[in-house]
């Protein structure tokens, strides 16, 4: 089985569009794994959600999905976080609400011992950011899957748990990378519509459950559009700007 594995699409339409059918008619995947926070900060929420619904077979929710449907309080976000949430709540059609509100905050796949949450496995609904050893070092408690994806910071990493070590691996450039058996991971791949790496190009992810194959790819698309659609719509120009420093 090969899984296609986004997240933090932010309803950034130029990056989706750019990412999908890499994965589908280029990596040729199987299943797409989508680990939230499909909307928020960006101009297009309603169509990013149409084409996960079209071609994600599993789904957690991020905290601005749930934030955007009153779900988990949006105090804690930013200002200009804030005038995006309540913007998106605005244009959101009804069916898309919906789906945002019926959205899990755990995915787990036995089959393929694989299990996805937008934060921590932990604290899922904490917004918890796993950015370091020593921060993940006690979340490989909390799954008894062999990888676990997050996403939520927007910074693509795999940690490897080898007995009683763990190492990490960035992958601010890309990451082609054979799990082993013995191990268990947590892995970020990244954000697809707002990177925070420094590197402004959309990441994205493949996993090969044959070959136990990872990759986490790296793909430039038309940051210009996507900046002009949240001038024109009103939204805090930062939001706009950070798309082309990837911070």
């Amino acid at each position: 089985m090969k899984f296609g594995i986004i997240s933090d699409i932010h309803s950034n339409l130029e990056a989706l569009n750019k990412v999908m059918p890499i994965l589908i008619n280029e990596q040729k995947v199987d299943k797409i794994i989508c680990i939230g926070d499909i909307v928020g900060y960006g101009a297009n929420p309603n169509e990013c959600i149409q084409i996960v619904k079209k071609n994600v077979n599993y789904c957690v929710a991020g905290n601005h999905d749930y934030g955007i449907v009153r779900k988990t309080p949006i105090n804690n976000f930013s200002k200009p976080a804030k005038i995006a949430a309540k913007w998106t709540r605005k244009k959101l059609s009804n069916n898309n609400y919906e789906y945002l509100q019926l959205l899990p905050l755990i995915n787990k796949i036995p089959i393929w011992n694989l299990m996805t949450v937008h934060s921590s496995p932990s604290s899922p609904s904490n917004w918890e950011y796993l950015l370091s050893i020593e921060k993940v070092k006690n979340e490989f408690n909390y799954f008894n899957e062999k990888i676990c994806f997050v996403g939520h910071s927007h910074q693509p990493i795999v940690f490897e748990k080898c007995m009683n070590e763990i190492n990490s691996f960035t992958a601010k450039n890309g990451l082609d990378f054979r799990t082993k058996d013995a191990n268990k991971y947590i892995i970020n791949i990244g954000s697809v519509g707002q990177p925070r790496d420094g590197n402004p190009q959309a990441s994205f992810c493949t996993f090969d459950t044959k070959n136990n194959r990872l990759k986490i790819l790296r793909v430039d698309y038309k940051i210009e559009n996507a900046q002009e659609k949240i001038i024109a719509a009103e939204l805090p120009t930062i939001l706009a700007d950070r798309l082309s420093m990837g911070k």
